[in-house]
């Protein structure tokens, strides 16, 4: 008897051991805040007065790594501003782009025609952006350096070195302040995205599965028959999701949340379109049906003193967020009563007289000619998106919906106002293969109208949101 406990107890100290020892092994792997940068070598660097160059070579001067991967359209925006800062600050700290191919890219992921994974085609994409943006910085392709340093799959990932080849900060911003600070010895603000503090967050992790404040969910429990929250998405709150585009996840039960329950941070905008609309912000499609059909505006229209709140944003420090939370009986979770309780909560904290009014507004108008459609009638065939994304688009036997939504698909959530289709016609069109930066407004205008298409600004009566004081 006292053999078998001995080698059970064995057997789970082993086990714990090893377990312990597989994780501080995991830990181990990944760069740690306050620590020396682990051992690596940058080879085949572009751009760079070196072609290969290790860790220990970089000691002296600071340096940045920052990863970037094709299949995040804001990190591959972001290489502009990494580009620029590399250029002022080039004589003072290194800065490295880093990509390459994901632990989680391939195997049964669906890709467009284009975008398949792969070194080469990833560099077959980088010379294109190097072009379109300009870029004139440092820049190595590597899939096993960047699988070595990524904990996870959010990009832009961003590793702070000092000096003396000490990690400083592991966060997915970069700007000048960041970069000063780290010149000067100097502290400075950044979200961790270590390893560890990856590991931290989960143990706190949000899940719209219980409420806001409920077990720990983002807070301490507490019971309640009935409540609506609203607060300052502050710096300490874990991370929650986005409130859901329209107040309709609430009416049901499914993978976005439960019936009777809408909540989610947003800016204080976002969150009046969804009690006034039903919905919030823009898909990015340019055939919204609220624009065409219902004729809803896009934009608020801001008739008070002071207007800060609505637009002085910094989702870094999470300035000017918040975080809305309704739980309402099940029976009563109805289109009607979410708005009108939504609308409360609005006008009880802040105060601002709101209605929906009729108003001459501006927009995009894309239109066209008979004899265009009828030029790029479709000849048949399989319906089929080329494209890497970003720099070069083409389509067979498509509608003029889907190819208008596919090129302006970058651009449309940047502007301040409406495009709008206005073409009728239902037949499918056969566009070919095509150059054009996706990034540009001025670009994909210019290659509309060679193709026939009308694009420009006028306006037409909306129902428009109105705050004022």
């Amino acid at each position: 008897m006292r053999f078998i406990q001995y080698i059970s107890v064995l057997s789970f100290l082993i086990l714990f051991g090893t377990v312990k020892l597989s994780a501080q092994s995991k830990a181990n792997r990944f760069p740690e805040i306050g620590k020396p940068m682990p051992y690596f070598e940058l080879k085949g660097i572009r751009d760079y007065s070196e072609k290969k160059v290790s860790s220990e070579g970089l000691k002296g001067k600071p340096y940045v790594l920052y990863f970037w991967s094709r299949y995040c359209s804001g990190a591959v925006q972001s290489l502009k501003k990494a580009n620029k800062l590399n250029k002022k600050f080039k004589d003072s700290v290194n800065i490295f782009l880093i990509s390459g191919m994901g632990t989680n890219v391939g195997g049964d992921n669906f890709y467009f025609k284009g975008t398949e994974p792969g070194i080469d085609n990833l560099n077959r994409l980088y010379s294109r952006l190097k072009n379109i943006f300009e870029l004139d910085i440092p820049n190595v392709l590597d899939s096993k350096l960047f699988q070595q340093f990524m904990p996870g799959n959010g990009v832009p990932h961003v590793i702070f070195v000092d000096k003396n080849g000490v990690v400083q900060a592991i966060t997915y911003t970069i700007n000048e302040n960041k970069l000063r600070s780290l010149l000067d010895g100097k502290a400075f603000f950044y979200h961790d995205e270590s390893y560890l503090g990856l590991q931290r967050e989960k143990q706190h992790a949000y899940t719209r599965k219980r409420p806001f404040l409920i077990d720990g969910n983002g807070g301490q429990p507490t019971d309640f028959m009935f409540r609506s929250i609203l607060a300052n998405y502050q710096l300490d709150t874990p991370k929650i999701p986005k409130i859901p585009t329209t107040i309709k996840s609430a009416y049901k039960d499914d993978y976005t949340g439960k019936k009777g329950v809408l909540e989610g941070w947003e800016t204080l905008a976002e969150l009046y379109k969804l009690a006034y609309f039903g919905y919030r912000g823009d898909t990015g499609k340019i055939y919204k049906w609220d624009y065409k059909y219902k004729s809803n505006y896009n934009q608020l229209i801001l008739e008070v003193a002071k207007d800060s709140v609505f637009k002085d944003i910094d989702y870094e420090t999470r300035k000017n967020l918040f975080v809305y939370s309704l739980i309402v009986p099940r029976e009563r979770s109805t289109p009607k009563f979410l708005k009108a309780k939504m609308q409360s909560d609005l006008k009880s904290y802040f105060s601002y007289k709101v209605s929906i009014e009729k108003r001459k507004l501006p927009y995009w108008q894309i239109t066209t000619t008979n004899e265009t459609l009828d030029r790029l009638k479709t000849k048949g065939g399989k319906k089929a998106l080329s494209t890497d994304a970003y720099t070069k688009v083409g389509f067979t036997n498509t509608s003029v919906d889907s190819y208008l939504g596919t090129l302006l698909y970058l651009v449309v959530p940047k502007l301040k106002v409406p495009v709008i289709n206005e073409i009728s016609s239902q037949e499918n069109i056969d566009i070919p293969l095509t150059n054009v930066s996706l990034f540009s407004f001025e670009e994909i205008k210019t290659l509309l109208r060679k193709q026939g298409f009308q694009i420009k600004l006028t306006e037409k009566e909306f129902n428009v949101i109105v705050i004022s004081d």
